[in-house]
Order: C-alpha cells, then sequence, then structure tokens
C-alpha cells in the first residue's frame, strides 16, 4: 500500500469541538480508512476514549488535506495548530501546539532532534536502541508457540509452492534457463579472457593484430592534412594533446582551418 499523507480536522457532534491531526504513517496512511471500522481513529486518547464510549458517528470529518510527503503533513499541522493556538483554545482537543511533540519519523525536525540530542542522525546509533531491538525481537521468535504456528504456516506455504506444477513450469523452470544462460555466458566470457593472455594468442593472432593496428596508424599518421597541422605546431608551440593524429579527415581539416586563422598563417 502506498502511504498518502494527510491532514484532517474532525468535530465532535455533541460538544462541537473540534481535533486536527496529521497522518503519514508508511503503512497505513489513507485517507479513506479515516473514522472507519479497523481504520484510523487519530493518535489522541481523548478522541478514542470518546469514539470508544460513543461510537464512530459521534463525529464528523470537516477537512481532508492531501500532502505529496510526510514532512509537508506534519508542517502544515504544526503551523495549524499555532495559528488557532489549540494548546489554549477551547474549541479544539488537542491541547498542544505539537511543541512538547516529538517530530515524526523521517523528518528533518526528527534528525536535527537526533543531532542535538545524540549527535547521531540514524536512530539506530542511538545508545540502547539496538539492543532493544533485539531484545524485542529474541522475545517474539524465540519461544516454541511461534514456532509451532507462524514459521510452520511459512514452511508449508513454501512446500505448497514448490509442489505446485503450473508455479515450476511458470517460474522455475524459466529462472534455471536463465540462470544457466547467465553462467554459461560468464563462463564464455573467462574462456575467452584466458584465450586472449595466452602465449599462443599472443604469437598468433595477436602479433597479426597488433601489426595490422600499426600499419593503420602509421598510414592515418602520415596523412598530408596531419603533417601540415604538425609543422603549424611545432613552429607556435602549439599542444592538441594526444590521439588527435588518428581521428577522422572531417575533424583534422576544421582543425587546420581553425589553427590558421588562430595564427594567420
Amino acid at each position: 500500500m502506498t502511504a498518502i499523507p494527510y491532514f484532517y480536522i474532525i468535530q465532535h457532534i455533541i460538544t462541537k469541538k473540534y481535533y486536527a491531526g496529521s497522518k503519514y504513517s508508511k503503512d497505513d496512511s489513507d485517507p479513506k480508512t479515516l473514522l472507519t471500522s479497523n481504520g484510523y481513529t487519530t493518535s489522541s486518547p481523548i478522541i478514542n476514549k470518546i469514539i470508544e464510549k460513543e461510537g464512530l458517528d459521534s463525529f464528523i470529518i470537516r477537512k481532508i488535506k492531501i500532502f505529496t510527503c510526510s514532512h509537508s503533513a506534519y508542517q502544515y499541522e504544526t503551523r495549524f495548530l499555532k495559528k488557532i493556538n489549540a494548546a489554549y483554545n477551547i474549541n479544539f482537543y488537542n491541547c498542544h501546539n505539537n511543541d512538547l511533540r516529538c517530530p515524526s519519523f523521517g523528518t528533518l525536525e526528527y534528525s536535527q532532534l537526533l543531532l542535538d540530542k545524540y549527535s547521531v542522525t540514524n536512530a539506530n546509533y542511538v545508545p540502547g536502541v539496538i539492543d532493544k531491538i533485539r531484545n524485542k525481537a529474541f522475545q517474539r521468535y524465540n519461544n516454541g508457540e511461534w514456532r509451532n504456528t507462524k514459521w510452520i504456516r511459512g514452511i508449508e506455504k513454501m512446500k505448497n509452492t514448490m509442489a505446485d506444477s503450473e508455479w515450476r513450469k511458470n517460474v522455475a523452470k524459466p529462472r534455471s534457463i536463465k540462470a544457466a544462460q547467465n553462467r554459461d555466458n560468464k563462463l564464455a566470457a573467462i574462456r575467452c579472457s584466458k584465450t586472449k593472455l595466452s602465449p599462443h594468442w599472443k604469437n598468433t593472432i595477436g602479433k597479426i593484430s597488433q601489426e595490422k593496428r600499426n600499419v593503420i596508424r602509421q598510414q592515418k599518421t602520415n596523412r598530408p592534412v596531419v603533417l601540415e597541422i604538425r609543422q603549424i605546431c611545432k613552429q607556435y608551440n602549439v599542444k592538441l594533446g594526444s590521439g588527435w593524429s588518428v581521428k577522422d579527415d572531417e575533424f583534422l581539416n576544421n582543425k587546420l582551418i581553425e589553427l590558421k586563422q588562430q595564427y594567420d598563417c
């Protein structure tokens, strides 16, 4: 599911009081789930107590504003709360202006808070965090209940998938064929490189190729346009770099015209 960060305002029907907030979680941020069963009911304990007592119909949605990133949604919420002074506004349930609230994960404010408080920019480098994550994972996965339920179901699912003839035909076989082709291509490249580096190749094919290249290079460097450019460069102490003498005739003719115009020769 793609996250859709948004800002919202809801109103309690009985008291006419409002609550403003924003939602930007990577997993379940979707304005369609706001105030729905099994959906998002704000992070406020006050609002959730009212909903638990009176039901979801006790609130109505007054405004939803969608953003492209979580940082923009959080910034907009903060500006709105400060504008209405929600910390002391009797018409709002918020009771804060996002001043004492920890910035949302992934925002610039969150990174700045880590930098100021712990001198790090990644929460995993905060002292004690990694140990806490490891202990939580150990408690969750190192128990018989998890191994006998989710782990067993995962193994059974994998076995059923591999036993499926359609899966073997349409997924596994093409993958194995592609892997074999890649392996054969790599082996062929290795054999080719070894052949080129062998003494036999150097004394036969490699030697002939080098001789041909030397002949072609000598023919190119002895062209009239090359000799004329070389004479001008020697006379006026001009350096054109390496490789210019083997370039095509069009490039060399243009270079010759350019040098003659520059040195009036």
